[in-house]
């Protein structure tokens, strides 16, 4: 004798099924995920000189920050910087030629963020957006 199984419960199943693999699945990137207040991402922009010394400071606090993007329009500058900033950190940041294309951000996904924009006289400012 067979039974049949109706389609909501074959879909019922299946979902189950589906969020089992899902719970015990684990992706390379989750270790990279933590906290919001637990690391601060940077983007750097001009390498020659300011660059070299937040790349070392960026090195000396590795547990609580992260070097995301460097830019600089000199292309030599920008290479010779990629190299070293995988030696020192241990990881390869985006590099980046044209700064126009890090204005277009897209995070991580929900949660808060501060964009912090920091002037060449140094004054700087911030602000604490919510993600949905």
């Amino acid at each position: 004798m067979t039974s049949r199984v109706s389609r909501r419960a074959f879909l019922d199943g299946l979902a189950v099924g589906a969020a089992g693999l899902a719970v015990g699945t684990a992706a390379k990137s989750y270790d990279q995920i933590i906290g919001s207040n637990d690391r601060l991402n940077f983007a750097v922009i001009g390498l020659n000189g300011r660059g070299r010394a937040h790349l070392s400071a960026l090195n000396s606090n590795k547990a609580n920050s992260r070097l995301a993007y460097f830019c600089d329009v000199d292309s030599h500058v920008l290479s010779k910087f990629a190299a070293e900033a995988k030696d020192t950190l241990g990881y390869a940041p985006i590099a980046e030629g044209d700064f126009r294309r890090q204005s277009a951000w897209k995070p991580d996904g929900a949660g808060f963020a501060r964009v912090t924009v920091i002037d060449a006289q140094g004054a700087a400012d911030s602000a604490r957006i919510r993600i949905d």
